[in-house]
């Protein structure tokens, strides 16, 4: 490609030549403007424009100031994090009474299941001594033996009373923790 652009300063002396895509590029930001298809002309930088600070307090008070909207920022964070630090906080709170909780539940549970074994043992021992004592009374019919109707009810009333299967759990003896 060639330089087959004309660049002619604002007095309308001719300074160089230079590529379609960088004389295109000056007129894009406003450096230069065409005069023909051939040449452009640049713009003198227009120094008034651009407001150059008249002494260093102005420059030291922009500083300033954009220094105190990132402090300003950073104390937004500061809150945002304090409130996050807050609401961890009250969450270790309640896991920590979650956690009392799942203990004293973990002591009924196994008191539970240490009287169910028990209640087990003691039902079963009553169900053998009551089939021992049908076993006799089968006995003695089978042998020809005769049962009077006094040792039937005795052995009815001897046989032991089958045990209520729920029982309640007293809660009174367990404190369960208060949440927050």
């Amino acid at each position: 490609m060639a330089k087959n652009i004309t660049v002619i300063d604002e007095n309308g002396n001719r300074i160089g030549s230079t590529y379609p895509k960088r004389a295109s590029g000056l007129v894009k930001k406003g450096r230069a403007h065409w005069i023909d298809d051939n040449s452009v002309c640049l713009c003198a930088h227009d120094m008034e424009d651009k407001e150059m600070p008249n002494n260093i307090y102005d420059v030291i008070d922009n500083q300033f100031s954009k220094l105190q909207s990132q402090i300003d920022r950073i104390a937004n964070n500061d809150k945002v994090a304090m409130q996050m630090i807050d609401a961890l906080a009250g969450m270790q709170n309640r896991n920590r009474t979650l956690d009392i909780v799942e203990k004293q539940l973990n002591i009924l549970n196994e008191e539970t299941k240490a009287e169910t074994v028990s209640d087990d043992k003691e039902l079963s021992v009553m169900r053998e001594k009551t089939r021992q004592k049908k076993l006799d009374l089968l006995e003695a019919l089978v042998s020809g033996k005769s049962v009077d109707a006094e040792e039937k009810e005795t052995a009815v009333k001897d046989a032991p009373a089958q045990p209520e299967t729920t029982e309640k759990i007293p809660t009174d003896t367990y404190v369960i923790a208060a949440t927050e």
